[in-house]
């Protein structure tokens, strides 16, 4: 701190970690400075006892006289376990300082730097207008300088007076080797040379000036030269601690700007090398010194590549040289040497500013800003960057994803599994975002082996990285990872998940990247992407979207990932680009079906309803399939990033008072009185398809809750532990990992419910394993507490079905084939009425299958032979189920129930129709052939239409042609035709007791503000071209498809 002209005698620095407390106080030492007409006065205090990784509140000044404002600081975290994020530039003047509000945006909006070094070069300059230039420049910077640690260092701009006005401005702690912390400051003070310690790098910074004033004397240079020699040495002998020694000085070793008379005094223009520094100057004739020698870019004109030779920057035999010197000032660009040397990898001429970041111990990114281009990063070009992978749908098929700025020629990824000598290569799609300007690009590669590790990378420019293949089948047990809310800053999690990469099989991020992808014209995306590189590149990253993927309709989100959404309809020779899903998908792991969805759909209906709708249907197939497929994989996961039962406060999408959000858990309301919802709620989807985790993000801690339906805690099956057979859903919150909003606030309401079991504020991630294909163990860990376990449970299951889905009710009969039907009367969540709920299950030596569908109709009971035959109780129609003594196939199985001329005639789902046989071995039976399920058809109406709100009543017109109830049916495989003529298309027909009741499907891309009860006239048309189709199609069928052998003619678009 500093004032003009004015002499305090007592400052003082108030401090604290509150802003309206600051109860700590530090004396300042004063030093007076005065040339000529300049006069001010300097004020240094040292802060000390200061916690690692606290934000402090201080102001500067005096009892006496008056007060600063009051700013704030970071302190940097304690070792050297962190990656930290450092601004660097030079050549930074008053006026003409084109950086300067890019910087302060940075420090002040986003918190990107936790360091600051500015590398010569001041004002232009400190000692202009009797050091008023000085005072302008130094309050300029303050906003930058008061905030994070601002670390100089001298350049040619600094020489007046020999460095007088530069060293009364700062104050670089310059006794690494002889602390004398107890001592006065001043002594301490060392402005041209200095050390420190930054997380996992040891920072030298030293004057080159001191090479080309040597009128002010010539031991600086070898003391300077002493302390460098000492500092090398201690810094390398800590190597294990901090692998990476960086140093920065004012004029560069090697020359590029073109020379002139005054450039040839200090450079040589043929070698184009600024001799002194590079080889040390002669002192009485005898005597060579040199300046960090041993750490060139490369040794005497000799380029020193990198191990891979196709990456230079991959563990180079030589320093690397950065020259970042036009953060702006009044003199402007120089020009460039027209004949550069091939040592240049590149160079612009625009102003800007570097960034560092430190990705983990290994890697770091350099980038270069321009300011002409409003901040965008430079010096990228078509260079592979942002490299991860993810699964495909099926277990032998991984894409691989990465980004250029600039268009690259011909990409592909070339791979094998010897390292030295890649056999294959995949051809990629390319992909170019308009918004953020770059382009993306995506390979897919299929017929892998399982249980395999493979190297690749992309082309030519990209490092080797490696992933292995998932083990064949389900008979193994995975190692998942899971988190959410992710930041690019404050990422506390990283370095341990990082740690997490050799025993990890796959990753899930539920949601909310980087805070967010579209920031800075799309760099914060970048800027995330390539920080988090090492872990997504080598391992399996599943990921679907959080509230801050929302902008411009996620497009910023589906432009930079590739999850493959075609699980049902398999299409493995289309596009990648026509097969992505980034919102809803799903694979198989080991035992686990694992389904990631979008809960923002609900929240973002400005960009449409008809995606809420799709997603659902989508849901109620896959889990329909995933239950078929129970035998093989018994669990059922699914991901989405805010949770049906919500903890926290201050979140529009929470109702406080019941602790849930509503539109998600229940389904939307269409009309504020409700008249046509709730619809599409998940937790009775979830319920009723037999999930057993339920697991989300959004609120930044973790919670695990009991097992829970309709708020109400189900108790398990066994000694009332309810994660032994639970019955319902278990649902986790995991949205800790560490991002720049921290922590919200928890609602004090729900301590103590019973329904919330463990929770915690730490940051963290959580760990998913298996003890055998029945028994999960899922862990928390505390980032906090040094990466330790805080919360765990064991889920164990006695079944491969969930207990919550085998209804429970009057066994009506069984017969030999262990045929059992059961019926229970339960509410339906959608409607808040009752529904009857019927189970039929097959259970015997050769065949097992579970059905499960629903109806608002009384149902009594019906009759089952024990000549495995149903009955309808008043006609004499039957419907035979084939057994023998190796297999069971189930033909048709249609069950009429009601009293006379009374009737309601239910199709089973299509589980019920699969000839699922197997042997005497244990092995899982397999999935039956798609021909063996039968049509779709129905009078009656199913739970999936029950549930989505599909089905809902209508009035019939008066005067309305009843249908005949002496018709007779026709032939079944007619019977979907006549259907179609007897009834409108769309129209469900119940009859009950001599009434006809009308309900009419909703059409999905129906708006959901109209209720459309009558049809218009194009619409009528519609449907007589529609039933003419089917006609045509019907007739093809059975006459000339048989004679080309082609029996089916797709009907998607008549439908």
């Amino acid at each position: 701190m500093g004032d003009i002209k004015r002499n305090f005698h007592k400052g003082h620095v108030e401090y604290g970690l509150e802003k309206k407390h600051l109860t700590n106080n530090a004396k300042a030492e004063v030093t007076h400075f005065k040339e000529d007409k300049t006069e001010f006065y300097t004020y240094r205090a040292v802060m000390t006892g200061l916690t690692p990784g606290v934000q402090y509140h201080y102001r500067v000044g005096s009892k006496d006289s008056k007060w600063s404002d009051s700013f704030h600081f970071r302190t940097l975290p304690k070792g050297n376990d962190w990656n930290p994020k450092l601004a660097i530039y030079g050549d930074l003047g008053w006026k003409d300082d084109e950086s300067l509000p890019f910087l302060v945006k940075e420090v002040h909006d986003n918190d990107a730097f936790d360091t600051v070094f500015h590398i010569g070069d001041f004002a232009y300059d400190l000692h202009d207008k009797d050091g008023e230039k000085g005072h302008k420049f130094m309050n300029a910077i303050e906003p930058i300088a008061a905030r994070v640690p601002y670390m100089v260092l001298p350049g040619n701009h600094e020489k007046h007076d020999n460095f007088s006005h530069y060293e009364a401005r700062f104050s670089m702690i310059g006794d690494r080797f002889q602390p004398n912390r107890a001592g006065p400051l001043t002594p301490r003070i060392n402005n041209h040379f200095s050390s420190m310690n930054i997380g996992p790098a040891h920072i030298i910074m030293f004057s080159t000036e001191f090479y080309y004033y040597t009128k002010y004397g010539w031991s600086q240079i070898e003391n300077q030269f002493r302390f460098l020699e000492q500092d090398l040495i201690q810094a390398n002998s800590e190597r294990s601690q901090r692998p990476w020694i960086i140093v920065m000085g004012h004029r560069p070793m090697y020359c590029l700007k073109e020379l002139d008379e005054e450039d040839l005094e200090e450079c040589d223009g043929t070698t184009l090398e600024r001799p002194f520094v590079r080889t040390g100057i002669h002192m009485n004739d005898d005597k060579q010194l040199a300046v960090n020698s041993d750490w060139r870019i490369f040794y005497n004109g000799e380029i020193k590549s990198g191990l891979n030779k196709a990456n230079p920057y991959d563990n180079p035999s030589g320093p690397i040289h950065i020259i970042t010197g036009s953060a702006g000032n009044k003199k402007g660009h120089p020009k460039f040497n027209a004949h550069p040397k091939d040592w240049l990898a590149y160079h612009h001429l625009d102003f800007g500013y570097t960034r560092l970041t430190f990705q983990n111990r290994t890697n770091i990114i350099l980038e270069q800003t321009s300011d002409e281009k409003n901040g965008q990063i430079l010096d990228h070009g078509s260079k592979p960057e942002q490299v991860h992978i993810n699964l495909g749908p099926h277990e032998n098929e991984v894409v691989i994803s990465w980004a250029s700025m600039k268009k690259t020629s011909n990409p592909m990824v070339q791979y094998g599994t010897d390292k030295t000598q890649f056999k294959d290569k995949s051809n990629a799609e390319e992909f170019y975002f308009s918004l953020d300007k770059f382009y993306t690009y995506r390979a897919l590669i299929k017929n892998l082996k399982p249980d395999t590790i493979y190297l690749g990378s992309s082309k030519e420019w990209s490092k080797t990285f490696q992933f292995k293949t998932f083990k064949s089948g389900s008979n193994w047990l995975p190692y998942i990872v899971l988190f959410g809310d992710l930041g690019w800053q404050n990422y506390e999690s990283y370095p341990y998940l990082i740690q997490e990469l050799p025993k990890t099989d796959i990753m899930f991020h539920v949601g909310d990247m980087a805070y967010d992808l579209h920031e800075r014209n799309g760099e914060k995306g970048n800027d995330f992407m390539r920080s988090v590189e090492p872990m997504l590149a080598n391992v399996f990253y599943m990921v679907c979207p959080g509230n801050h993927e929302r902008t411009d309709n996620f497009t910023h989100y589906d432009s930079r990932f590739s999850m493959l959404g075609d699980y049902l309809n398999p299409k493995p020779n289309a596009k990648i680009i026509d097969r992505i899903n980034n919102h809803y998908h799903s694979i198989d792991v080991g035992p686990v079906h694992i389904i990631m969805f979008s809960t923002e759909f609900y929240y973002y209906t400005q960009w449409g309803w008809e995606q809420i709708h799709y997603q659902y249907k989508w849901l109620v197939e896959d889990l329909e399939k995933a239950n078929r497929n129970r035998i093989q994989r018994p669990w059922i996961v699914v991901m989405g990033h805010r949770a049906l039962y919500c903890l926290r406060l201050g979140d529009k999408s929470c109702d406080n008072d019941k602790f849930e959000r509503p539109d998600i858990r229940e389904g939307l309301l269409y009309k504020e009185d409700g008249s046509r919802g709730p619809q599409y709620g998940l937790e009775y989807l979830f319920y009723h398809y037999g999930v057993d985790l339920e697991i989300y993000a959004h609120e930044h801690y973790y919670a695990r809750m009991a097992p829970i339906f309709n708020h109400k805690v189900q108790k398990g099956m066994v000694n009332n532990n309810m994660y032994v057979d639970p019955m319902a859903p278990v649902q986790l919150i995991t949205g800790s990992a560490g991002n720049r909003e921290v922590h919200p606030t928890f609602n004090p309401d729900v301590i103590g419910k019973d329904f919330l079991v463990a929770r915690s504020e730490d940051y963290g991630y959580s760990r998913m394993y298996f003890k055998s294909k029945l028994h999960m163990v899922f862990e928390q860990t505390s980032i906090d507490e040094g990466n330790i376990v805080v919360d765990s449970f064991e889920y164990i299951k006695t079944d491969n079905y969930p207990k919550f889905i085998h209804v429970k009710g009057a066994v009506i009969n069984q017969d030999d084939s262990n045929l059992t039907v059961t019926v229970e009367k339960i509410p339906d969540g959608q409607t808040g009425s009752f529904m009857q709920r019927m189970n039929v299950q097959m259970n015997n030596a050769w065949n097992k299958f579970r059905c499960q569908f629903y109806t608002k109709a009384a149902i009594p009971m019906a009759k089952i032979s024990t000549k495995n035959r149903i009955q309808q109780n008043t006609k004499n129609t039957q419907h035979k189920i084939n057994s023998s003594s190796s297999s069971l196939n189930v033909t048709k199985s249609e069950i009429f129930f009601g009293p006379k001329r009374t009737y309601l005639l239910l199709l089973l789902p299509p589980q019920c129709f699969f000839n699922r046989t197997t042997t005497t071995t244990t092995e899982a039976p397999t999935e039956p052939p798609e021909e063996t399920t039968i049509p779709y058809y129905y009078y009656g109406y199913n739970g999936a239409e029950l549930m989505s709100g599909k089905v809902r009543p209508i009035h019939r017109k008066p005067g309305h042609t009843k249908i005949s109830q002496t018709r007779r049916r026709p032939p079944f495989k007619r019977r979907k035709l006549w259907n179609r003529r007897r009834r409108r298309p769309g129209v469900i027909v119940v009859r009950n007791g001599g009434r006809r009741r009308q309900f009419q499907r909703r059409r999905p891309n129906s708006s959901p503000h109209r209720n459309r009860r009558h049809r218009s006239t194009t619409e009528r048309g519609m449907t007589i071209i529609g039933s003419i189709l089917r006609a045509i199609q019907s007739i093809y069928n059975r006459t000339i498809g048989r004679v080309f052998g082609s029996t089916n003619i797709k009907n998607s678009n008549i439908e």
